[in-house]
């Protein structure tokens, strides 16, 4: 992506802090640019989101069905972003700049 001077997005989720850690070297190590970006929307307008998504799953064979217990189980797995790993981070951008949430 880099030799062509491409911007890519990598939406996997890191739901945990190492996981967003270990990508985050792996891209760097590749030379490329880092940008974290996170929902910081409420629960309930995630998942209102999950579910238009999901009426329309025919047109993204990439993308999955997300029930609400799955979506519900994943609210306990999520590490939200700690204040020292947004410092870290510095290149970080919360979405609720943007939309109203």
């Amino acid at each position: 992506m880099r030799k062509f001077h491409l911007a890519a997005v990598l939406d996997l989720g890191f739901s945990k802090a190492k996981d967003r850690f270990r990508w985050k070297e792996k891209l760097l190590s590749f030379g490329a640019s880092v940008n974290l970006i996170w929902v910081d929307a409420p629960k309930e307008t995630r998942w209102a989101r999950v579910e238009a998504r999901n009426e329309t799953l025919a047109l993204d064979p990439l993308s999955i069905r997300v029930d609400r217990t799955t979506f519900d189980w994943m609210e306990t797995f999520y590490e939200p972003q700690t204040p020292a790993e947004l410092e870290k981070n510095k290149a970080v951008c919360r979405l609720s700049k943007f939309y109203d949430f």
